[in-house]
């Protein structure tokens, strides 16, 4: 019987194929983009652009929003656990809601 060198080969190949395949295909990492800048930049709520007017609208709207949930979970829980919102500073400048839980006294 003569065995070939092709198949060993072949199945050599494909297993190098599969081992250096996600080093390949994997996504490069995209850098956070940095937001520097003046800190005093607002939203013009009297703006005659109207795509400034619905955005400075979809931030009133948002707002809203979070305190109707704190006020929600207030009216469930409010007695037997105590809810404070807070905002955290984010790296991109940004600021982000956060809630603090404790019992109710």
């Amino acid at each position: 019987m003569i065995f070939s060198a092709a198949p060993r080969l072949t199945c050599a190949l494909l297993f190098a194929l599969a081992l250096l395949s996600p080093a390949v295909a994997a996504p490069k990492p995209v850098p956070a983009k940095s937001h520097e800048g003046a800190l005093d930049d607002s939203i013009d709520t009297e703006s005659a652009d109207m795509g400034v007017r619905l955005k400075a609208m979809e931030q009133e709207q948002y707002g809203i929003e979070q305190y109707l949930y704190l006020v929600l979970f207030n009216q469930q829980y409010g007695a037997r656990i105590a809810a404070e919102r807070l905002t955290i500073p984010t790296v991109d400048a940004g600021v982000e809601p956060a809630y603090v839980f404790s019992r109710a006294s």
